[in-house]
């Protein structure tokens, strides 16, 4: 990526209030993205994501193999079905984002925000960060939404890369019992929340995949 194409990217105006997930260093613009400056780590930013993920493991990297491979399109057909069931998809996540506050002029995280389903149903005028350990579910949610305000990174939920009291409120729907530590993942959406903001957590029951067959017999991906 050219360093003019870095030099136009929103992130940099975002650098005072971020911080390294790795070490909770200050971040710098650098010449492809974004740098710690107290340890080496670079995050380079592609087609207007940044990119701060290191090598996944476990449930985390189950779902990023799941979301990024052929398994997801066809389990499309089960999500809209169990929506129907609940009397359609806008409806099912209108009942979640009802417990939020107005978010008009607000900054929002959506914490595992995938292609963006819920990013039509806010305000044109909430700011929303989102993140993801899906390279497809944010080229997705990129190309559906080019006109919305929105800055995508890909990171875990556990190491949340933003200071303390960043945002008016943070979601998270429909992604919780996968990643590798729900309880971190919860005290990093508390931790980067402004006092009085909310934080709406969304999904079935905490540690889904490690109930399921496939983790009983050796066969996570399953």
């Amino acid at each position: 990526m050219c360093a003019t194409q870095t030099l136009s990217s929103p992130w940099l105006n975002d650098c005072e209030w971020m911080q390294c997930p790795e070490c909770g260093g200050q971040l710098r613009p650098a010449q492809e993205g974004l740098a710690c400056v107290a340890c080496p780590r670079a995050f380079p930013i592609r087609e207007g994501v940044l990119d701060m993920l290191k090598p996944l493991q476990g449930n985390n990297k189950v779902a990023a193999d799941f979301y990024n491979g052929p398994l997801w399109p066809r389990f499309r057909f089960w999500e809209w079905f169990t929506f129907l069931c609940n009397g359609g998809e806008r409806r099912a996540r209108r009942q979640i984002l009802k417990h939020l506050p107005n978010l008009s002029g607000t900054r929002l995280l959506e914490v595992a925000i995938g292609d963006g389903a819920n990013v039509p149903l806010l305000p044109a005028d909430c700011q929303i960060y989102g993140n993801d350990v899906s390279t497809v579910q944010l080229a997705n949610c990129r190309r559906k939404y080019p006109d919305r305000d929105l800055r995508l990174f890909l990171g875990e939920a556990e190491n949340l890369p933003f200071r303390d009291h960043s945002f008016d409120n943070v979601l998270s729907v429909g992604a919780f019992n996968y990643f590798n530590d729900p309880l971190k993942s919860l005290r990093e959406m508390a931790r980067v929340v402004k006092p009085g903001g909310l934080v709406v957590v969304s999904d079935e029951v905490p540690s889904l995949p490690n109930r399921m067959i496939g983790y009983w017999i050796g066969l996570p991906q399953l």
